[in-house]
């Protein structure tokens, strides 16, 4: 609470040098890289959340010419392999994202408030090992096949919130933001690689026996601050570089499950390219 207050004082206890003391009114787009917190990644680890396991998927005998137990009967034998650690589920982890959006705000002298609509598009990837069986030998080291685990998911959010001054100068302006957080997660693909072949792997809710056919998905808010560097580009035109921590709550829905529902922090490193409009006319 302290910290709020300072933040709230202390943009009026210095004299602003970079921006004008108009009021003016700004925009401009984001783009950049985040990285979710690895908790929800568990959803695509083909256990908790599959209506149908790795396990299942993979030891499944069918007919199909390019089926994952077909292949690895063909290179190791008939039934001469085995999940490494088949009974607990894969680690799962986040890959950095593509985050991109739009920026609007209202810039005074002394502190900025602002609204972000971003986008962002990323990946879980997991591995899965499979041994050969050798029992005239089992102490030597088995000749292994590694099947990669893939979930991408996308998560837009709004953030809004205001840029206080600590650092205002001519040639540049530090700022640090404090911000409250809406977020959308979505659920898109979980599959398996293996021999070149991808092997769709069903969720809940997204399953081939789901006539609605609907993603998981959810609704959660959120907070976070950070640091932004501003810099003038030319006239009306600034770029900040920034990075924003976030506290969010992250949540998905599954039909017939339990849902998915935890708070995690997530990071943002951005570039953003800002207009200024015009000035707010004040009677």
């Amino acid at each position: 609470m302290r910290f709020l207050i300072i933040l709230l004082i202390f943009p009026f206890c210095i004299s602003g040098q970079f921006f004008d003391a108009k009021s003016k009114v700004v925009y401009g787009f984001n783009f950049g890289t985040y990285i979710a917190n690895n908790n929800s990644a568990v959803i695509y680890d083909g256990y908790k959340y599959a209506n149908t396991s790795i396990s299942d998927i993979i030891f499944n005998n069918n007919s199909s010419f390019s089926s994952p137990n077909k292949y690895l009967n063909d290179e190791f034998g008939i039934s001469n392999w085995e999940i490494r650690n088949g009974d607990i589920p894969i680690e799962m982890k986040y890959r950095p994202g593509v985050e991109f959006g739009l920026h609007i705000g209202i810039q005074n002298e002394n502190i900025k408030y602002y609204l972000d609509y971003n986008f962002a598009n990323y990946k879980a990837i997991g591995l899965l090992i499979v041994d050969e069986i050798n029992p005239s030998n089992p102490s030597v080291n088995p000749e292994n096949i590694e099947i990669g685990v893939t979930g991408e998911e996308s998560r837009n959010f709004i953030n809004l919130g205001f840029i206080t001054n600590v650092v205002d100068e001519k040639e540049f302006h530090l700022g640090i933001p404090l911000f409250f957080q809406i977020n959308q997660s979505k659920f898109k693909s979980n599959f398996i690689s293996l021999n070149n072949q991808k092997y769709n792997i069903p969720v809940f809710s997204n399953s081939l026996n789901n006539t609605q056919n609907t993603s998981p998905s959810g609704m959660g808010i959120g907070g976070g601050s950070g640091i932004v560097l501003t810099l003038k580009v030319i006239n009306d035109i600034n770029l900040s570089l920034g990075y924003h921590l976030q506290y969010s709550k992250i949540k998905m829905r599954f039909q017939n499950k339990e849902d998915f529902n935890e708070w995690g922090v997530q990071h943002s490193i951005f570039a953003r390219l800002i207009w200024t409009k015009s000035e707010i006319e004040t009677n």
